[in-house]
């Protein structure tokens, strides 16, 4: 990444997205201005793109109009009118650069045709054009060196109109232009090697042509259909693949004449913010290839926001001007104060012994102790004989932006003064070291002695194969103390029932869930993972989809309603729980999630989790840490296998924990809080699949989140009861509590004879059938061996129940009315519905039939 663009921050929601745009706008001509050679190019790979990145370059800061480019537009001026000075008379370059009509184009642009060398060079690209306007023996691409051509035209102006050797080769070209893109918007999406054009970046190129030549008005039908493909190209483009030139050019021309309308204007906000969060991901930065692309994404901008973009630019520059004044002036000051520092340091030396990081990882909180001594010799004065040498002290920091923190430090002063022991102690404002925007400030906890370590430390210390009578008692006591503190505070905090407007349900758990679905499912970090959205093999059982359980819970939204709603954590992991050596008292850290109208399990739901599994997976120094390489998943279909593994102390924190938790909601009379428990746990282990630094890590924490929404379904569907703690050691597979040799749930009697009727059958045949009924209890789908498919489905929706066959009906040779043909697309041809009292000997044979069809 070139320096320019370093830790800049263009998609901070700290600013408009106008000020986004403009600081982008801002680096990419800074950027160009730095990467101009001394001859007046931009250097690329060969010299044809050479002269193509130097034209868009030029084109791009004419746009600024800014006096201080001026004399780099000179020089890049210089450099296109003299190039065919360095170009031999014979060499296969002498046509293909010297003629290229981009060069041309620039040049028109700029009003800068006269030279003669370079009138001469233009008649004699006028004698390639074809009477059917085509450019030949210049471009691979004929029609757009046309297009190209017209655009240089079109620029000339009136000097083109007294001159009919050119009016005639104009005129011919934007025939064949508009003749071209007719036909393209008859069918834009078929590919056809005979259309000159394919691509919707020439389409909207000839549009524009052809608009500037009032060919065209942006209403006519042609126009509609170039502008609805222009909009599908800008809102198809997920940030995970690069960004093609047809995009960008889409987007100019969508501004250049559609900006008007309200769709495009959604469209193109939406597009520039991807485009803010590319460079932050050093997307558009790092591929030297697509070098050219910054000159066309800073002409993209500047047609999209014009003047106001300008406007904010120039402001901008201004405050970096006043910045950088401002800097040298506190540089003075630092050095200054420097050198009083020196003396003061001779009287008292201050040593860092060590700075541990409390809180950090997968979020960009930052908590650290600093552990430092006092040299208490160095003083000039007479001290206490008896004084120790070094006094050893420790303080508690966090890092973080002067914005954040002081955010955590108006949250902790806004807490009742009942419920501010529980948290630690914040100093009052912010300090901050360097004056830099981009500079960390600092935020002393300030009752946080060397006493107190995180209950992540503590847990880690005892997290052993085996725990010990002192390693149990020690979890004991530190559950305890935990608990008692988070439940003072949700006594405490815990609003009148009267105060729970509406379910709440949706606010703090199913929005969240279709949040973390869309955060997860990013293509440029896991694009296998939507595979496993529409269910899949866990071992021998097979899931169902996410949508699926979504639909589902959305019935029970009664029973998943909290009772109450009280002051949340919102953050509450082992890391940011700190406790004293005595496991007494207890201080809360981190105060950025703070909800005063949350549910409580969310909270222990959050614990659980982080003490239970996070380590499992995100901690590669843990002894117990899952390997990518131990984890199974087949190249084809959405499959997954690994070793589950809780720790016993994982287990016991749970047992301890969710024993506090059933005595306070029975104090509250909160029936169903082990079904939120389920629910919550599953939400956050969703939010961390993205933050997996690995795939196939990502997709166990997928899995078992699915498996814990898959036991909590069964639980509203039918009643069966939650297990005991959420996660437990399961075997080798990581399977819960079902089957997957035979229904899910419980079935009918008239279901349970046709089901074993369809394993029989499948047996007679010699299949390996697997069995799996669907959440919803009245379908049951039958799979062969670790297919994703299913091979046939009991649907138990009407009476009697019908079976769903691949086969067509004919092959059945049915005489009995039982075989009806399904007209629906789909794998699915036939249902076998018998009627009321059938024979179940004719639904034999015609299953053995439909089994045994090849």
């Amino acid at each position: 990444m070139h320096p320019i663009f370093q830790n800049q921050h263009y998609s901070s929601t700290h600013h408009t997205p106008t000020e986004q745009n403009a600081r982008l706008a801002t680096h990419i001509a800074l950027f160009l201005r730095a990467t101009q050679q001394r001859n007046g190019e931009w250097k690329s790979s060969h010299l044809s793109s050479e002269l193509r990145y130097t034209c868009q370059a030029l084109e791009a800061l004419q746009l600024l109009n800014f006096q201080a480019f001026h004399g780099i537009i000179d020089s890049g001026l210089h450099w296109l009118i003299n190039l065919s000075e360095g170009l031999l008379d014979d060499s296969e370059e002498w046509s293909t650069i010297r003629l290229h009509p981009s060069r041309f184009k620039t040049l028109a642009k700029f009003n800068a045709f006269g030279d003669e060398q370079v009138q001469m060079e233009f008649d004699e690209l006028r004698e390639r054009i074809s009477g059917q306007g085509l450019l030949n023996g210049v471009m691979q691409d004929s029609l757009l060196g046309s297009i190209i051509v017209a655009d240089s035209l079109l620029e000339l102006g009136k000097k083109v109109e007294q001159d009919p050797k050119w009016k005639s080769v104009i005129d011919s070209i934007l025939v064949r232009v508009q003749s071209e893109l007719d036909l393209w918007s008859a069918n834009p999406t078929q590919r056809d090697k005979d259309r000159l054009i394919n691509s919707i970046g020439d389409a909207s190129y000839a549009l524009d042509i052809l608009i500037r030549s009032r060919l065209l008005h942006a209403d006519d039908p042609v126009a509609s259909t170039v502008q609805r493909e222009m909009l599908a190209e800008v809102e198809r483009h997920p940030t995970n693949i690069p960004l093609s030139k047809d995009t960008i050019y889409s987007a100019i021309q969508l501004s250049a004449h559609f900006n008007q309308v309200e769709e495009t204007q959604a469209a193109l906000i939406q597009f520039f913010r991807s485009v803010c969060v590319r460079y932050d991901r050093n997307q558009l930065q790092r591929d030297e290839r697509q070098a050219d692309l910054q000159p066309l994404m800073l002409r993209a901008l500047l047609t999209y926001s014009g003047e106001t973009l300008r406007e904010h630019m120039i402001a901008q520059m201004l405050d970096s001007a006043f910045e950088a004044v401002n800097q040298s002036q506190l540089m003075q000051e630092a050095e200054r104060n420097r050198q009083f520092e020196q003396l003061v340091r001779k009287r008292a030396k201050i040593y860092i012994r060590e700075v541990v990081e409390l809180t950090g990882g997968i979020t960009d909180a930052r908590v650290f102790r600093v552990n430092y001594a006092m040299d208490a010799d160095g003083l000039t004065e007479a001290i206490d004989p008896n004084r120790s040498r070094f006094q050893v002290h420790s303080i508690v920091v966090k890092s973080g932006s002067r914005a954040s923190l002081q955010q955590s430090v108006e949250r902790y002063q806004r807490l009742r003064t009942d419920i501010q022991p529980y948290f630690a102690q914040h100093s009052r404002q912010p300090e901050v070291l360097v004056a830099s925007s981009s500079a960390p400030a600092y935020l002393i906890l300030e009752d946080l002695t060397e006493d107190y370590v995180t209950l992540r430390q503590i847990f880690s210390t005892l997290d052993r194969h085996k725990l010990s009578g002192d390693d149990r008692k020690t979890l004991t006591e530190t559950t305890s103390a935990v608990a008692q503190s988070l439940f003072d505070i949700y006594r405490r905090t815990r609003r009148k029932d009267s105060d729970l407007v509406g379910l709440q349900v949706s606010r703090l758990y199913l929005s969240r869930l279709d949040r973390a679905l869309l955060e997860m499912c990013q293509p440029e970090k896991y694009p296998r993972l939507k595979e496993f959205f529409r269910g899949f093999w866990l071992g021998d059982t097979r899931l169902e989809s996410i949508e699926t359980y979504q639909s589902l819970l959305y019935h029970h939204r009664e029973i998943l309603r909290p009772m109450s709603l009280m002051l949340m954590h919102g953050d509450c992991h082992g890391r940011n729980i700190m406790l004293d050596e005595c496991y007494e008292h207890v201080k809360l850290i981190d105060l950025d999630k703070l909800d005063d109208t949350g549910d409580y399990i969310m909270d222990i739901a959050l614990l659980i989790e982080d003490v239970a599994l996070f380590r499992r997976l995100f901690d590669d120094s843990y002894h117990y840490h899952l390997r990518p390489e131990q984890v199974d998943l087949p190249a084809e279909g959405a499959q997954i296998l690994y070793p589950i593994f809780v720790s016993e102390a994982g287990i016991l924190f749970q047992q301890l924990l969710l024993d506090r938790v059933e005595k306070f909601a029975t104090e509250i009379g909160d029936q169903h809080y082990k079904s939120r428990l389920w629910l919550a746990i599953a939400l956050y282990l969703l939010r961390l699949v993205e933050k997996a630094n690995h795939f196939k890590l990502g997709a166990v924490l997928y899995a078992e989140a699915v498996k814990l929404l898959h036991v909590l379904v069964e639980h509203l569907q039918v009643g069966k009861p939650l297990p005991a703690i959420p996660f437990d050691r399961i075997g080798q597979t990581g399977v819960p509590s079902i089957d997957g040799q035979s229904p899910l749930l419980p079935i009918d009697a008239e279901m349970d004879r046709l089901q074993q009727l369809v394993m029989e059958c499948a047996e007679a045949c010699g299949l390996d059938m697997r069995a799996g009924l669907r959440v919803d209890g009245k379908t049951i789908r039958y799979f062969l061996g670790q297919q994703s498919e299913p091979e046939a489905m009991l649907d138990g929706k009407r009476r009697p129940p019908g079976i769903l066959l691949r086969c067509p009906p004919d092959a059945l040779e049915d005489k009995s009315g039982y075989v009806q043909a399904i007209r629906a697309t789909g794998a699915f041809r036939t249902v076998l519905r018998p009627p009321e009292g059938y024979d179940i000997q004719v639904v034999r044979g015609l299953l053995l039939k439909a089994l045994a069809y090849k």
